[in-house]
């Protein structure tokens, strides 16, 4: 998942970046951390799981966003069952996280769960 400056602004360019979760037979969960204009500052693979949960670190992801003064954040993990829809869990950690990016100011542009078949948008889902 290579950060080169560029624009993450539609779910084709985001299929580009968190595309290689796709296939791990593991859950993984990634972050790329965006400026004010939606161009990507960093993208990092930050926890890996098991095959059904990731432990999603908000307070590392929040920490480095602030460092790098990020604008936003968009967060990714993948299901190795190939089942692109939300769990309860998922939903919940979103939910807690667009608060805790929002107590610094900082914006959770969407969270994506990535399958071998795609992408599934929290936001176009309706869920932030």
């Amino acid at each position: 998942m290579g950060a080169a400056i560029q624009c993450l602004v539609d779910i084709s360019a985001a299929r580009a970046i968190f595309a290689p979760l796709g296939v791990a037979p593991i859950e993984i969960a990634a972050f790329a951390l965006l400026d004010r204009s939606h161009r990507i500052i960093a993208v990092r693979q930050s926890a890996a799981g098991d095959v059904g949960a990731v432990a999603i670190p908000l307070r590392a992801v929040a920490q480095e966003a602030m460092t790098l003064n990020a604008a936003g954040v968009v967060m990714a993990h993948n299901h190795p069952s190939a089942d692109p829809r939300p769990s309860a869990a998922d939903i919940a950690v979103t939910r807690h996280a667009e608060r805790v990016f929002g107590m610094l100011d900082l914006k959770l542009v969407d969270h994506l769960i990535v399958t071998r078949g795609g992408l599934t948008s929290f936001r176009s889902l309706g869920l932030l």
